[in-house]
C-alpha cells in the first residue's frame, strides 16, 4: 500500500522537478546519516549500530522512501546507495564510539 502511495505520488509531479531534486541531493552529495543504537533488551548493553538515512534542509520529497524510489526510477540507486554506505562506514570508522559493535547499513 505505502509503495503504491509513493509511486503515485512521483507520477503526479512534473518530472523535472524531482530529477533536478534527486539530481542535487545525489550530485552533491546532500544527505547524511544518524546512528542510533542497537541494544540488548536482557542487559542494556550496546550491540552495534544501525546507520539511518537522512536528508537534512528542505526538498521536494517528504520521506526517505521517495527519494529511494526516485533514485530507482532514475537508474541511479546503485549510486546513491553505494555513496550512502561508504558516507556511514566513513564517519562510523572515525568515530571511537562505534567500533564497539556491528554497523547495520540501510537504504
Amino acid at each position: 500500500m505505502r509503495r503504491k502511495a509513493i509511486a503515485m505520488n512521483l507520477r503526479a509531479c512534473p518530472n523535472s522537478k524531482w530529477e533536478k531534486q534527486l539530481a542535487c541531493l545525489v550530485d552533491e552529495k546532500r544527505f547524511g546519516c544518524v546512528y542510533e543504537p542497537i541494544a540488548s533488551l536482557t542487559t542494556g548493553e550496546c550491540l552495534g549500530w544501525d546507520a539511518l538515512f537522512r536528508c537534512p534542509g528542505r526538498h521536494y520529497f517528504q520521506d526517505v522512501g521517495h527519494i529511494f524510489q526516485a533514485a530507482e526510477r532514475a537508474g541511479r540507486i546503485v549510486e546513491l546507495e553505494t555513496q550512502y554506505h561508504l558516507l556511514a562506514i566513513s564517519r562510523a570508522a572515525s568515530n571511537v564510539a562505534f567500533r564497539a559493535g556491528k554497523l547495520v547499513l540501510n537504504a
